[in-house]
């Protein structure tokens, strides 16, 4: 535990000696035992600033980075509590103060800017921040990392941390959070009404380059967690596992599906997955009836007596399931006995029209090779979309929203299934992952639905993101996609 006040401030600083006046002024109230100004890249009077209010100069001709910045300044620190902040961002000494109140007070190690969760926001940062800690476990944080000032840190957790793990906030976040050190993240400080930095602001559906960097950040992150085997949920073990599953197989005399000539000559497989007792069942068969000829096969729980009646009225290749499982397990199942160029795949308790199942039809026979549910993001963002954001995110299809694999109905082409493995689907993130790895073409439906409210099988979507982030880093290396932070990291 701290066991003195010697303070240390860390300000890293770039072109900023419009800001850093005030910035130093408010830190000096606070009678810090050191100002650290780190000085990189600057070609404006910064450097003669902090000598002018005898701060401590480290000073580099590069550019080096906030981060970095902080790391360097913290390796010349000698104080007992670190504080960190930015040269553009003048923050009251009253709130400063009020800030290191737990580590003064001996509560915490490590104290955190708490920043308000807005359901609405899409910010990709934002969403990250919550999607990292989710997916740590550390949910209970919402926003709250060691990415964004102020930060404050105890001699004893920057030890446990590392001085180098501050050059990447992910690993410093991870760190923090597994060191089992006491934090607090009680206080606000409200810095909305701050400028917004050009790098962090909205690109449309392009991520700018300073999102990439973070998002890198936090894939990297969550690369040290100990991650979900992949072998568990792909390959000869997960094919098992679903042939296993499988009870009885019901095919109907008249099996043989035809060319449709309006889809290019392609030939069409409709999977419904039935886990359960549906209402209107007929009116959902009638509705696929007014497709063009078509296979129909329905994927069912072993003891839906009616359901399974009802399916053979329609003509339906029916596959029986032994033991309740998830629905992505019918789903696949049901693409391995597909026969078709063209599989679209219904979620048989949930509503659909037929105009809206024909969009999914038409924009495979149109050169897609997977389409997904459009998801809506103007409203309340559940965790669950909030994820599966996040994953676009980082896999640079900003384009394709919160849309996922785990959406109530998809549609694919034979390339795709190929390409992609019958047995992925069984964890969708990863069967989506590896289409965008490989090229294929993946578009979303033309309606958007509104999905606000968090399933109750969460825990195990972001156990399936986790595996999908794991096939990400074993593919393309801890930083996912976005490997170029430029970063200068021989500076520490």
């Amino acid at each position: 535990m701290c066991m003195t006040n010697r303070l240390s401030i860390i300000i890293p600083a770039y072109n900023d000696g419009d800001t850093l006046p005030s910035v130093i002024s408010q830190c000096q109230a606070l009678c810090p035992y050191e100002i650290i100004i780190v000085a990189n890249g600057c070609t404006d009077n910064t450097e003669q600033i902090a000598l002018n209010y005898h701060c401590k100069l480290i000073s580099d001709p590069e550019p080096l980075g906030h981060d970095v910045g902080r790391a360097v300044g913290a390796a010349n620190a000698s104080g007992d509590v670190l504080l960190f902040l930015d040269a553009d961002i003048s923050i009251p000494s009253q709130q400063l103060q009020k800030f290191l109140e737990p580590i003064y007070t001996n509560q915490a190690e490590v104290v955190l800017n708490h920043i308000p969760l807005k359901p609405n926001s899409v910010h990709p940062v934002v969403i990250w921040k919550r999607v990292f800690n989710a997916l740590m476990g550390e949910q209970h944080f919402g926003l709250d990392t060691l990415t964004a000032v102020p930060i404050a840190l105890t001699r004893y957790a920057l030890n446990q941390i590392g001085i180098e793990s501050m050059m990447n906030p992910g690993i410093a976040t991870l760190k923090t959070f597994k060191s089992n050190l006491p934090i607090s993240n009680s206080y606000q400080i409200d810095l909305s009404k701050n400028k917004s930095r050009i790098g962090h602001q909205k690109t449309g559906t392009n991520l700018s380059f300073m999102q990439k960097v973070i998002i890198g950040d936090y894939v990297e992150g969550l690369s040290l967690l100990q991650l979900p085997n992949l072998d568990d949920h792909s390959g000869p073990k997960k094919i098992e596992m679903l042939n296993n599953a499988i009870g009885e197989t019901l095919t109907p005399q008249l099996n043989q599906i035809t060319p449709i000539a309006n889809y290019d000559e392609k030939t069409l497989s409709v999977v419904m997955t039935l886990q359960q007792k549906v209402f209107r069942l007929h009116s959902k068969f009638k509705c696929l009836a007014k497709l063009p000829a078509h296979e129909l096969i329905v994927v069912m729980n072993s003891d839906l007596a009616e359901e399974k009646r009802i399916a053979k009225e329609y003509g339906a290749k029916i596959i029986t399931v032994n033991d309740p499982l998830v629905y992505e397990a019918y789903q696949a199942i049901g693409a391995k006995a597909a026969q078709g160029d063209i599989i679209l795949t219904i979620n048989g308790t949930s509503s659909f029209k037929y105009k809206e199942i024909c969009d999914y039809i038409e924009r495979i026979a149109n050169g897609a090779d997977l389409v997904l549910t459009k998801n809506n993001l103007k409203r309340s963002i559940s965790l669950l979309l909030a994820l599966q954001y996040a994953f676009n995110l980082a896999v640079d299809r900003k384009d394709l929203g919160a849309s996922s694999l785990l959406s109530k109905h998809t549609a694919m082409s034979r390339k795709g299934l190929n390409i992609i493995g019958w047995e992925s689907l069984h964890c969708p993130p990863l069967a989506q992952l590896k289409g965008i790895l490989n090229g294929l073409s993946i578009v979303t439906s033309s309606k958007c639905v509104s999905n606000g409210k968090d399933d109750k099988d969460i825990d195990l979507h972001m156990k399936d993101y986790l595996v999908a982030l794991q096939y990400l880093i074993k593919e393309k290396g801890p930083r996912g996609l976005f490997a170029n932070d430029g970063r200068k990291r021989n500076k520490v």
